[in-house]
């Protein structure tokens, strides 16, 4: 297989394009050989009910794949989205509480999402804490951390934590 590509791709000096499958666990499916015959891995991320997707590289021989590139589907098709940050806080409430943003760095591109939080008081002697796009444990460890800041003692209220307009993968 690697011998007939190669020898396809020098004769007619044309660039060969192998898609492949992605298994449950995110893995590229069948042989690892085919991981190493091709010059550049790269995959489509995002949800289905999101309209954006993330094309990240996973290999690259000749480049960095620290890089992302963000596309919103259309009736069109695919359409590269310059800046995904005025998307992403796009129709946002300046004023309301429990919401503020954050940075995080894609490669070398820093991204602003909103991070909305709601804290209720709790029923029940064991607190919930739900993220949603972001780890629950870093959640609990957010609202811990705000509680000593402000001289507050942790009362025992449950914790939502969700990235809007985001993704759920980052």
């Amino acid at each position: 297989m690697q011998h007939i590509c190669s020898n396809l791709q020098k004769k007619h000096n044309k660039a060969i394009f192998l898609i492949g499958h992605v298994n449950k666990d995110g893995a590229i499916a069948g042989p690892k050989i085919l991981e190493h015959l091709v010059d550049t891995v790269i995959q489509f991320e995002g949800e289905k009910t999101y309209s954006y997707r993330i094309l990240r590289a996973l290999k690259n021989r000749y480049g960095s794949t620290n890089e992302i590139g963000i596309f919103e589907m259309s009736e069109n098709g695919l359409i590269e989205v310059s800046n995904p940050s005025e998307v992403f806080l796009t129709g946002r409430n300046d004023f309301a509480s429990g919401i503020t943003i954050a940075s995080i760095m894609e490669g070398s591109r820093p991204i602003l999402l909103e991070v909305q939080s709601l804290v209720t008081p709790t029923n029940y002697g064991m607190p919930q804490r739900v993220s949603n796009g972001f780890d629950n444990r870093r959640s609990g460890l957010n609202g811990g951390e705000g509680a000593w800041r402000w001289g507050n003692a942790p009362a025992p209220s449950n914790a939502s934590t969700n990235f809007t307009s985001a993704r759920t993968s980052w």
